[in-house]
Protein backbone atom coordinates (compact mmCIF):
# COMPACT_ATOMS: atom_id res chain seq x y z
CA UNK A 1 0.00 0.00 0.00
CA UNK A 2 2.69 2.63 0.45
CA UNK A 3 4.54 1.14 -2.38
CA UNK A 4 0.74 2.23 -4.47
CA UNK A 5 1.24 5.48 -2.61
CA UNK A 6 4.62 6.82 -3.58
CA UNK A 7 3.78 5.55 -7.28
CA UNK A 8 0.20 7.41 -7.48
CA UNK A 9 1.87 10.83 -5.72
CA UNK A 10 4.04 12.74 -8.16
CA UNK A 11 7.54 13.94 -7.38
CA UNK A 12 6.99 11.45 -3.92
CA UNK A 13 9.46 9.39 -4.50
CA UNK A 14 12.40 11.52 -4.37
CA UNK A 15 11.73 12.09 -1.32
CA UNK A 16 11.22 9.26 0.39
CA UNK A 17 14.52 8.13 -1.11
CA UNK A 18 16.10 10.96 0.59
CA UNK A 19 14.60 10.03 3.91
CA UNK A 20 15.56 6.83 3.94
CA UNK A 21 19.16 7.35 2.79
CA UNK A 22 19.36 10.08 5.55
CA UNK A 23 18.38 7.39 8.11
CA UNK A 24 21.24 4.95 6.65
CA UNK A 25 23.83 7.61 7.84
CA UNK A 26 22.48 9.38 10.93
CA UNK A 27 21.30 6.37 12.33
CA UNK A 28 24.10 4.05 13.11
CA UNK A 29 26.33 7.46 14.43
CA UNK A 30 23.62 8.20 17.01
CA UNK A 31 23.75 4.61 17.56
CA UNK A 32 27.44 4.67 18.51
CA UNK A 33 27.23 8.07 20.26
CA UNK A 34 24.74 6.09 22.65
CA UNK A 35 27.09 3.17 23.14
CA UNK A 36 30.01 5.26 23.34
CA UNK A 37 29.04 7.55 25.80
CA UNK A 38 27.60 4.74 28.11
CA UNK A 39 30.66 2.34 27.52
CA UNK A 40 32.90 6.00 28.71
CA UNK A 41 29.97 6.14 31.57
CA UNK A 42 30.77 2.40 32.61
CA UNK A 43 34.46 2.86 32.63
CA UNK A 44 34.09 6.34 34.84
CA UNK A 45 31.83 4.46 37.56
CA UNK A 46 33.70 1.23 37.38
CA UNK A 47 36.95 3.37 38.17
CA UNK A 48 35.43 5.08 40.67
CA UNK A 49 33.97 2.11 42.60
CA UNK A 50 36.99 0.22 42.18
CA UNK A 51 39.62 3.20 42.96
CA UNK A 52 37.13 3.89 46.26
CA UNK A 53 37.29 0.37 47.46
CA UNK A 54 41.02 0.18 47.34
CA UNK A 55 41.17 3.26 48.88
CA UNK A 56 38.55 2.41 51.95
CA UNK A 57 40.06 -0.45 52.83
CA UNK A 58 43.84 0.87 52.84
CA UNK A 59 42.04 3.44 55.10
CA UNK A 60 40.10 0.48 57.18
CA UNK A 61 43.80 -0.78 57.85
CA UNK A 62 45.51 1.83 58.62
CA UNK A 63 43.06 3.44 61.05
CA UNK A 64 42.30 0.46 62.65
CA UNK A 65 42.89 1.18 66.47
CA UNK A 66 45.90 -0.14 68.24
CA UNK A 67 49.32 -1.05 67.71
CA UNK A 68 51.03 -2.51 64.54
CA UNK A 69 50.52 -5.49 66.22
CA UNK A 70 46.49 -5.31 66.23
CA UNK A 71 46.87 -3.87 63.00
CA UNK A 72 48.56 -6.89 61.69
CA UNK A 73 46.22 -9.30 63.36
CA UNK A 74 42.86 -7.84 62.27
CA UNK A 75 44.36 -8.38 58.20
CA UNK A 76 45.45 -11.91 58.83
CA UNK A 77 42.01 -12.49 60.89
CA UNK A 78 39.58 -10.78 58.63
CA UNK A 79 38.91 -11.37 54.64
CA UNK A 80 42.45 -11.67 53.67
CA UNK A 81 43.22 -12.87 50.35
CA UNK A 82 41.24 -12.23 47.21
CA UNK A 83 38.09 -12.47 47.19
CA UNK A 84 35.17 -10.91 44.80
CA UNK A 85 32.94 -8.05 45.96
CA UNK A 86 29.25 -7.85 44.38
CA UNK A 87 28.95 -4.42 43.08
CA UNK A 88 25.24 -3.16 42.64
CA UNK A 89 24.45 -2.53 38.88
CA UNK A 90 27.41 -3.70 37.76
CA UNK A 91 29.92 -6.39 37.63
CA UNK A 92 31.70 -7.83 40.28
CA UNK A 93 35.19 -6.10 41.48
CA UNK A 94 37.98 -8.93 42.18
CA UNK A 95 39.42 -7.04 45.91
CA UNK A 96 42.46 -8.58 47.82
CA UNK A 97 44.33 -7.09 51.20
CA UNK A 98 47.10 -9.20 52.06
CA UNK A 99 50.97 -8.89 53.37
CA UNK A 100 53.98 -9.43 51.51
CA UNK A 101 57.44 -9.50 52.95
CA UNK A 102 58.43 -5.53 53.45
CA UNK A 103 61.56 -5.43 51.14
CA UNK A 104 59.30 -6.97 48.20
CA UNK A 105 59.26 -4.14 45.36
CA UNK A 106 56.12 -2.59 43.76
CA UNK A 107 56.14 -4.34 40.68
CA UNK A 108 55.80 -7.58 42.08
CA UNK A 109 53.07 -7.56 45.32
CA UNK A 110 50.45 -8.77 42.68
CA UNK A 111 52.58 -12.46 42.52
CA UNK A 112 50.56 -14.87 44.35
CA UNK A 113 53.97 -16.14 45.22
CA UNK A 114 54.77 -13.00 47.57
CA UNK A 115 51.65 -13.88 49.85
CA UNK A 116 53.08 -14.78 52.98
CA UNK A 117 50.43 -17.13 54.41
CA UNK A 118 48.32 -15.69 57.24
CA UNK A 119 49.07 -17.95 59.65
CA UNK A 120 52.73 -17.26 59.09
CA UNK A 121 52.37 -13.76 59.71
CA UNK A 122 54.46 -12.23 62.84
CA UNK A 123 52.07 -9.16 64.71
CA UNK A 124 55.90 -7.94 65.64
CA UNK A 125 57.28 -8.15 62.34
CA UNK A 126 57.29 -5.81 59.42
CA UNK A 127 55.23 -6.28 55.73
CA UNK A 128 54.57 -4.12 53.33
CA UNK A 129 50.51 -4.52 52.87
CA UNK A 130 48.85 -4.54 49.84
CA UNK A 131 44.95 -3.39 49.09
CA UNK A 132 44.52 -4.10 45.63
CA UNK A 133 40.79 -3.81 43.90
CA UNK A 134 40.34 -5.07 40.16
CA UNK A 135 37.11 -4.34 37.75
CA UNK A 136 36.45 -5.65 34.30
CA UNK A 137 38.74 -8.99 34.37
CA UNK A 138 36.89 -11.47 33.24
CA UNK A 139 39.12 -13.93 33.49
CA UNK A 140 40.66 -12.81 36.73
CA UNK A 141 44.17 -13.31 36.01
CA UNK A 142 44.67 -9.52 37.13
CA UNK A 143 46.16 -8.52 33.51
CA UNK A 144 44.36 -6.31 30.40
CA UNK A 145 43.63 -8.56 28.11
CA UNK A 146 41.77 -8.14 24.58
CA UNK A 147 38.44 -7.41 24.84
CA UNK A 148 38.32 -6.37 28.66
CA UNK A 149 37.31 -3.34 27.90
CA UNK A 150 36.16 -2.13 31.21
CA UNK A 151 39.25 -3.18 32.88
CA UNK A 152 40.70 -0.99 35.67
CA UNK A 153 43.39 -1.57 38.56
CA UNK A 154 44.27 0.12 41.21
CA UNK A 155 46.79 -1.20 43.83
CA UNK A 156 47.55 0.31 47.43
CA UNK A 157 50.57 -0.39 49.78
CA UNK A 158 51.45 0.48 52.82
CA UNK A 159 54.62 0.14 55.29
CA UNK A 160 53.93 -1.57 58.42
CA UNK A 161 56.58 -2.21 61.21
CA UNK A 162 56.29 -2.41 64.76
CA UNK A 163 56.64 1.15 66.73
CA UNK A 164 59.66 -0.17 68.50
CA UNK A 165 61.48 -1.06 65.00
CA UNK A 166 64.95 -0.40 63.28
CA UNK A 167 65.77 1.70 60.82
CA UNK A 168 68.93 1.04 58.22
CA UNK A 169 70.12 4.62 57.78
CA UNK A 170 72.56 4.35 55.63
CA UNK A 171 73.92 2.31 52.57
CA UNK A 172 77.47 2.97 51.46
CA UNK A 173 79.17 0.53 48.90
CA UNK A 174 82.94 0.49 48.81
CA UNK A 175 83.46 0.79 45.38
CA UNK A 176 80.72 3.22 44.66
CA UNK A 177 80.23 1.13 41.19
CA UNK A 178 81.96 -0.89 39.06
CA UNK A 179 82.57 -2.45 35.33
CA UNK A 180 80.85 -5.24 33.30
CA UNK A 181 82.69 -8.24 32.62
CA UNK A 182 84.67 -8.87 35.43
CA UNK A 183 84.00 -10.05 39.00
CA UNK A 184 84.02 -7.40 41.57
CA UNK A 185 83.86 -7.58 44.96
CA UNK A 186 81.92 -4.89 47.11
CA UNK A 187 82.13 -4.03 50.53
CA UNK A 188 79.18 -2.42 52.17
CA UNK A 189 78.98 -0.89 55.17
CA UNK A 190 75.47 -0.42 56.75
CA UNK A 191 74.56 1.56 59.82
CA UNK A 192 71.48 1.58 61.68
CA UNK A 193 68.96 3.04 64.26
CA UNK A 194 67.09 0.95 66.99
CA UNK A 195 69.23 -2.51 65.95
CA UNK A 196 69.98 -4.43 68.24
CA UNK A 197 73.43 -6.21 68.69
CA UNK A 198 73.71 -9.61 66.19
CA UNK A 199 70.74 -8.72 63.81
CA UNK A 200 71.03 -9.99 60.59
CA UNK A 201 71.44 -7.58 57.74
CA UNK A 202 70.89 -8.61 53.98
CA UNK A 203 72.52 -6.57 51.13
CA UNK A 204 71.21 -7.25 47.91
CA UNK A 205 71.66 -5.62 44.17
CA UNK A 206 68.40 -5.11 43.01
CA UNK A 207 67.30 -4.02 39.51
CA UNK A 208 66.26 -0.25 39.57
CA UNK A 209 62.03 -1.30 40.28
CA UNK A 210 63.44 -3.12 43.23
CA UNK A 211 63.15 -6.78 41.65
CA UNK A 212 65.24 -9.64 42.39
CA UNK A 213 68.36 -10.10 39.92
CA UNK A 214 68.07 -13.89 38.29
CA UNK A 215 70.10 -15.73 40.13
CA UNK A 216 70.21 -13.02 43.03
CA UNK A 217 73.02 -11.48 44.13
CA UNK A 218 73.31 -10.85 47.73
CA UNK A 219 75.50 -11.04 50.98
CA UNK A 220 74.80 -10.64 54.86
CA UNK A 221 76.28 -9.69 58.14
CA UNK A 222 75.30 -9.21 61.86
CA UNK A 223 75.24 -5.70 63.45
CA UNK A 224 77.27 -4.50 66.31
CA UNK A 225 76.82 -1.28 67.87
CA UNK A 226 74.32 -0.50 65.19
CA UNK A 227 76.86 -1.19 62.50
CA UNK A 228 77.33 -3.88 59.76
CA UNK A 229 79.75 -4.73 57.06
CA UNK A 230 78.49 -6.88 54.19
CA UNK A 231 80.83 -8.17 51.78
CA UNK A 232 79.12 -9.56 48.23
CA UNK A 233 80.65 -10.43 44.58
CA UNK A 234 78.91 -9.22 41.33
CA UNK A 235 79.35 -11.44 38.96
CA UNK A 236 80.78 -10.66 35.75
CA UNK A 237 77.19 -11.85 34.02
CA UNK A 238 75.58 -8.65 35.44
CA UNK A 239 74.99 -6.37 32.64
CA UNK A 240 75.67 -2.45 32.49
CA UNK A 241 72.84 -0.71 33.54
CA UNK A 242 71.93 1.36 37.22
CA UNK A 243 71.05 -0.98 39.75
CA UNK A 244 70.24 -0.49 43.14
CA UNK A 245 71.78 -1.85 46.69
CA UNK A 246 68.92 -2.61 49.16
CA UNK A 247 69.79 -3.23 53.26
CA UNK A 248 66.97 -5.24 54.63
CA UNK A 249 66.82 -6.41 58.56
CA UNK A 250 64.07 -8.08 60.34
CA UNK A 251 62.16 -5.39 62.27
CA UNK A 252 63.79 -2.45 60.40
CA UNK A 253 62.81 0.10 57.97
CA UNK A 254 65.03 -1.22 54.91
CA UNK A 255 67.05 1.71 53.10
CA UNK A 256 68.79 1.23 49.29
CA UNK A 257 71.45 3.28 47.63
CA UNK A 258 71.82 3.51 43.66
CA UNK A 259 74.42 1.10 42.10
CA UNK A 260 76.08 1.58 38.52
CA UNK A 261 77.86 -0.72 36.61
CA UNK A 262 79.94 0.86 33.47
CA UNK A 263 80.35 -1.00 30.20
CA UNK A 264 83.58 -2.41 29.57
CA UNK A 265 85.99 0.01 28.87
CA UNK A 266 87.67 -1.25 25.35
CA UNK A 267 90.33 1.82 25.30
CA UNK A 268 94.15 0.05 25.47
CA UNK A 269 97.43 1.29 26.95
CA UNK A 270 99.93 0.74 24.23
CA UNK A 271 103.32 1.04 25.44
CA UNK A 272 105.15 2.59 28.22
CA UNK A 273 108.34 3.99 28.12
CA UNK A 274 111.02 4.69 31.18
CA UNK A 275 113.85 6.46 31.04
CA UNK A 276 115.81 5.66 32.28
CA UNK A 277 114.94 2.05 32.88
CA UNK A 278 117.41 0.70 35.16
CA UNK A 279 119.17 2.42 38.57
CA UNK A 280 121.76 2.00 41.25
CA UNK A 281 121.06 0.72 44.28
CA UNK A 282 120.74 2.96 47.04
CA UNK A 283 120.39 5.76 45.07
CA UNK A 284 117.14 8.04 44.80
CA UNK A 285 116.27 7.85 41.24
CA UNK A 286 113.78 9.89 39.04
CA UNK A 287 111.91 8.18 36.02
CA UNK A 288 110.28 9.42 33.15
CA UNK A 289 107.23 7.43 32.04
CA UNK A 290 105.89 8.35 28.91
CA UNK A 291 102.57 6.60 28.27
CA UNK A 292 100.95 6.14 25.14
CA UNK A 293 97.35 5.08 25.03
CA UNK A 294 94.33 4.42 22.61
CA UNK A 295 90.64 5.15 23.14
CA UNK A 296 90.60 7.55 26.46
CA UNK A 297 88.46 10.73 26.60
CA UNK A 298 91.29 13.80 27.88
CA UNK A 299 91.63 13.87 31.77
CA UNK A 300 91.77 10.67 32.24
CA UNK A 301 93.62 9.49 35.48
CA UNK A 302 96.33 7.11 35.13
CA UNK A 303 98.57 5.50 37.91
CA UNK A 304 102.14 4.01 37.36
CA UNK A 305 103.57 1.68 39.86
CA UNK A 306 106.42 -0.15 40.57
CA UNK A 307 106.01 -3.72 41.09
CA UNK A 308 107.56 -7.24 41.69
CA UNK A 309 107.96 -9.16 38.84
CA UNK A 310 104.56 -11.36 40.28
CA UNK A 311 103.05 -7.52 40.20
CA UNK A 312 102.85 -7.11 44.01
CA UNK A 313 103.24 -3.84 45.12
CA UNK A 314 105.99 -2.85 47.16
CA UNK A 315 106.40 -1.65 50.95
CA UNK A 316 105.85 1.15 51.15
CA UNK A 317 104.27 1.50 48.17
CA UNK A 318 106.00 3.14 45.11
CA UNK A 319 103.80 4.93 42.66
CA UNK A 320 102.86 8.15 40.94
CA UNK A 321 99.66 9.66 39.39
CA UNK A 322 99.03 11.57 35.98
CA UNK A 323 96.71 12.59 33.35
CA UNK A 324 96.16 11.64 30.23
CA UNK A 325 95.87 14.08 27.53
CA UNK A 326 95.14 13.03 23.74
CA UNK A 327 96.20 9.45 24.51
CA UNK A 328 99.34 10.24 26.16
CA UNK A 329 100.52 10.45 29.51
CA UNK A 330 104.02 11.40 31.25
CA UNK A 331 104.85 10.50 34.68
CA UNK A 332 107.63 11.34 36.96
CA UNK A 333 107.79 8.39 39.25
CA UNK A 334 110.42 8.46 42.10
CA UNK A 335 112.17 5.33 42.99
CA UNK A 336 113.48 5.48 46.86
CA UNK A 337 117.37 4.55 47.15
CA UNK A 338 115.59 1.85 49.48
CA UNK A 339 114.66 -0.73 46.78
CA UNK A 340 116.67 -3.49 46.80
CA UNK A 341 118.29 -4.86 43.90
CA UNK A 342 115.69 -7.10 40.98
CA UNK A 343 114.25 -7.35 38.81
CA UNK A 344 110.63 -5.09 38.62
CA UNK A 345 107.88 -4.08 36.55
CA UNK A 346 105.80 -0.79 35.82
CA UNK A 347 102.16 -1.49 36.10
CA UNK A 348 100.03 1.34 34.94
CA UNK A 349 96.23 1.31 35.25
CA UNK A 350 94.05 3.86 33.68
CA UNK A 351 90.08 2.98 34.16
CA UNK A 352 89.83 -0.87 34.10
CA UNK A 353 92.90 -1.13 31.91
CA UNK A 354 96.29 -2.35 33.44
CA UNK A 355 99.93 -3.06 31.57
CA UNK A 356 102.34 -4.82 33.23
CA UNK A 357 104.60 -6.18 30.93
CA UNK A 358 107.46 -3.03 30.81
CA UNK A 359 110.39 -4.80 32.57
CA UNK A 360 112.35 -1.94 35.30
CA UNK A 361 115.98 -2.92 36.97
CA UNK A 362 118.12 -2.02 40.43
CA UNK A 363 121.53 -2.89 39.80
CA UNK A 364 124.30 -3.05 41.65
CA UNK A 365 126.34 -0.64 39.29
CA UNK A 366 125.10 0.91 36.16
CA UNK A 367 126.95 1.31 33.30
CA UNK A 368 128.50 4.24 32.52
CA UNK A 369 126.69 4.56 29.39
CA UNK A 370 123.49 4.59 30.95
CA UNK A 371 121.85 8.21 31.07
CA UNK A 372 120.64 8.34 34.56
CA UNK A 373 120.08 12.56 34.79
CA UNK A 374 117.26 14.08 32.80
CA UNK A 375 115.14 16.94 32.62
CA UNK A 376 112.02 16.79 32.59
CA UNK A 377 108.40 18.21 31.31
CA UNK A 378 104.89 17.94 31.03
CA UNK A 379 106.18 16.54 27.66
CA UNK A 380 108.67 13.90 28.84
CA UNK A 381 111.81 13.97 28.39
CA UNK A 382 113.93 16.62 27.25
CA UNK A 383 117.29 15.34 27.54
CA UNK A 384 119.14 12.63 29.62
CA UNK A 385 123.06 12.96 30.26
CA UNK A 386 125.38 10.23 31.71
CA UNK A 387 128.00 11.40 34.01
CA UNK A 388 130.63 12.30 31.10
CA UNK A 389 128.05 14.45 29.48
CA UNK A 390 127.59 16.86 32.87
CA UNK A 391 131.32 16.98 33.38
CA UNK A 392 131.65 18.67 29.82
CA UNK A 393 128.05 20.50 30.02
CA UNK A 394 128.27 23.36 32.09
CA UNK A 395 124.49 24.96 31.36
CA UNK A 396 121.50 23.19 31.50
CA UNK A 397 118.19 25.15 31.12
CA UNK A 398 114.30 23.72 31.28
CA UNK A 399 110.99 24.67 32.26
CA UNK A 400 110.41 21.50 33.54
CA UNK A 401 112.79 19.39 36.38
CA UNK A 402 116.32 18.30 36.19
CA UNK A 403 117.60 15.83 38.11
CA UNK A 404 121.03 14.16 39.22
CA UNK A 405 121.46 11.09 40.60
CA UNK A 406 123.91 10.13 43.69
CA UNK A 407 124.89 6.87 42.15
CA UNK A 408 127.12 9.50 39.55
CA UNK A 409 129.28 10.15 42.68
CA UNK A 410 131.65 13.61 42.33
CA UNK A 411 131.14 15.15 38.83
CA UNK A 412 134.34 17.57 38.00
CA UNK A 413 133.83 20.20 35.94
CA UNK A 414 136.24 20.73 32.97
CA UNK A 415 137.87 23.49 30.31
CA UNK A 416 136.81 26.53 33.14
CA UNK A 417 132.89 25.07 32.90
CA UNK A 418 130.75 27.07 35.39
CA UNK A 419 127.79 25.29 36.59
CA UNK A 420 124.56 26.88 35.55
CA UNK A 421 121.68 25.00 36.03
CA UNK A 422 118.32 26.55 35.07
CA UNK A 423 115.11 24.35 36.12
CA UNK A 424 111.95 25.80 36.71
CA UNK A 425 110.20 23.70 38.30
CA UNK A 426 112.53 22.16 40.71
CA UNK A 427 116.18 20.98 40.74
CA UNK A 428 117.22 17.59 42.64
CA UNK A 429 120.77 16.52 42.71
CA UNK A 430 122.51 13.86 44.75
CA UNK A 431 125.70 13.68 43.17
CA UNK A 432 129.05 16.08 44.08
CA UNK A 433 129.23 19.00 42.15
CA UNK A 434 133.16 20.08 41.40
CA UNK A 435 134.15 23.26 39.92
CA UNK A 436 137.50 23.90 42.14
CA UNK A 437 139.99 22.80 39.75
CA UNK A 438 139.69 26.00 37.38
CA UNK A 439 138.13 27.86 41.03
CA UNK A 440 134.41 28.60 38.42
CA UNK A 441 130.80 29.89 39.97
CA UNK A 442 127.77 27.21 40.68
CA UNK A 443 124.34 28.65 40.22
CA UNK A 444 121.38 26.84 40.28
CA UNK A 445 118.12 28.26 39.88
CA UNK A 446 114.40 26.95 40.32
CA UNK A 447 112.43 29.96 40.14
CA UNK A 448 108.39 27.69 40.50
CA UNK A 449 110.20 24.83 42.42
CA UNK A 450 112.47 23.36 45.18
CA UNK A 451 116.12 23.13 45.15
CA UNK A 452 117.23 19.42 46.77
CA UNK A 453 120.80 19.12 47.36
CA UNK A 454 121.36 15.24 48.86
CA UNK A 455 125.11 14.53 47.44
CA UNK A 456 128.22 15.31 49.68
CA UNK A 457 128.06 18.71 48.95
CA UNK A 458 129.29 21.64 46.40
CA UNK A 459 133.18 22.88 46.16
CA UNK A 460 134.52 25.75 44.30
CA UNK A 461 137.84 25.75 45.65
CA UNK A 462 139.16 28.53 47.49
CA UNK A 463 139.42 30.95 44.40
CA UNK A 464 137.00 33.96 44.45
CA UNK A 465 134.20 31.82 42.60
CA UNK A 466 130.54 31.40 44.36
CA UNK A 467 128.14 29.22 45.26
CA UNK A 468 124.37 30.82 44.15
CA UNK A 469 121.07 29.21 44.97
CA UNK A 470 117.70 30.75 43.95
CA UNK A 471 114.22 28.42 44.42
CA UNK A 472 110.75 29.58 43.64
CA UNK A 473 109.42 27.42 46.84
CA UNK A 474 112.48 25.95 49.36
CA UNK A 475 115.93 24.99 49.55
CA UNK A 476 117.22 21.44 51.35
CA UNK A 477 120.40 20.75 51.85
CA UNK A 478 120.02 19.17 55.09
CA UNK A 479 124.04 17.76 56.16
CA UNK A 480 125.43 18.80 53.14
CA UNK A 481 129.00 20.31 52.26
CA UNK A 482 129.04 23.55 51.01
CA UNK A 483 132.25 25.05 50.14
CA UNK A 484 132.29 28.88 48.08
CA UNK A 485 135.71 30.45 47.13
CA UNK A 486 134.19 33.85 48.22
CA UNK A 487 130.47 33.88 48.90
CA UNK A 488 127.81 31.68 49.19
CA UNK A 489 124.30 32.56 48.73
CA UNK A 490 121.04 30.98 49.26
CA UNK A 491 117.33 32.51 48.69
CA UNK A 492 114.48 31.12 48.51
CA UNK A 493 110.54 32.44 48.73
CA UNK A 494 109.65 29.51 51.71
CA UNK A 495 112.40 27.74 53.70
CA UNK A 496 115.96 27.10 53.67
CA UNK A 497 117.16 24.22 55.76
CA UNK A 498 120.80 23.51 56.22
CA UNK A 499 120.28 21.08 59.73
CA UNK A 500 122.97 18.69 60.14
CA UNK A 501 121.66 15.47 60.72
CA UNK A 502 122.74 12.93 63.36
CA UNK A 503 123.97 10.89 60.32
CA UNK A 504 126.28 13.58 59.30
CA UNK A 505 126.96 15.88 62.09
CA UNK A 506 130.10 16.97 60.83
CA UNK A 507 128.96 18.90 57.63
CA UNK A 508 129.98 22.35 57.31
CA UNK A 509 128.60 25.04 55.24
CA UNK A 510 131.50 28.08 54.28
CA UNK A 511 132.64 30.76 52.29
CA UNK A 512 133.80 34.44 52.62
CA UNK A 513 130.42 35.32 52.92
CA UNK A 514 127.06 33.49 53.83
CA UNK A 515 124.60 35.17 53.23
CA UNK A 516 120.78 32.90 53.71
CA UNK A 517 117.59 34.92 52.51
CA UNK A 518 113.90 33.23 53.36
CA UNK A 519 110.13 33.97 54.32
CA UNK A 520 110.97 34.61 57.55
CA UNK A 521 113.86 34.08 60.02
CA UNK A 522 112.11 31.14 61.75
CA UNK A 523 112.24 29.82 57.95
CA UNK A 524 116.09 29.64 57.90
CA UNK A 525 116.43 26.46 59.79
CA UNK A 526 120.29 26.11 60.71
CA UNK A 527 119.69 23.48 64.21
CA UNK A 528 123.44 21.58 63.90
CA UNK A 529 125.07 23.48 61.26
CA UNK A 530 128.20 24.00 61.47
CA UNK A 531 129.60 27.43 59.71
CA UNK A 532 133.04 28.94 58.77
CA UNK A 533 131.46 32.55 59.95
CA UNK A 534 127.90 33.60 60.88
CA UNK A 535 126.04 34.00 58.24
CA UNK A 536 123.72 36.97 57.69
CA UNK A 537 120.23 35.98 58.00
CA UNK A 538 117.22 37.90 55.82
CA UNK A 539 113.64 37.33 56.82
CA UNK A 540 110.60 38.63 55.62
CA UNK A 541 111.62 38.31 51.99
CA UNK A 542 108.22 38.81 49.61
CA UNK A 543 108.89 36.22 46.97
CA UNK A 544 112.48 37.51 45.58
CA UNK A 545 113.18 34.71 43.07
CA UNK A 546 110.61 35.11 40.21
CA UNK A 547 110.88 33.61 36.39
CA UNK A 548 112.33 35.65 33.94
Amino acid sequence: MIVKLIRSERGSLPYVILIVLMLAVFVPGILLMTTSTELANKKDGAQKQTTELAVSGLQAFVKYPGTSADKLTYLKTGRYGWMSVANPGGTAVDYAQYAVDAGTPDTDVLDPAKIVAANSIDPNGSYKVVVAAISGDTNHNRIRDSGETLFYKKVLTAFVAPSTAGTITSVTPTPASSVAGTPQSVSVAVTASGVADDTAVTVELQASDGSSLSPPVAGSGTFKNLAANVALTIPAAVPAGTYRLQASAPGAVPASVTYTITPPFNGTISSVTPTPNMNQAGSVQFVAVKIVTTGYPDNTAVTVELVTNASASLSPLVSKSGTIFSNAANVLLQVPATVPVGDYKLKVTALSVTNAATTYSVVQTVPSNVALAITYDANGVQQSFTKTDLQNTGAISTQGVLFIPTSYGQINTVNHLAVDYNAQQGIYIGADIQTKANGDNIHLKACQGPIVIDGAGFDTGTGNADITMEAGTYISAKGTNLNAGRSLSMTANQTIDLSNPSNNPNAIVSGKSITLTARTLADIITTGTNFSRTPTKIGNANNPVQCP
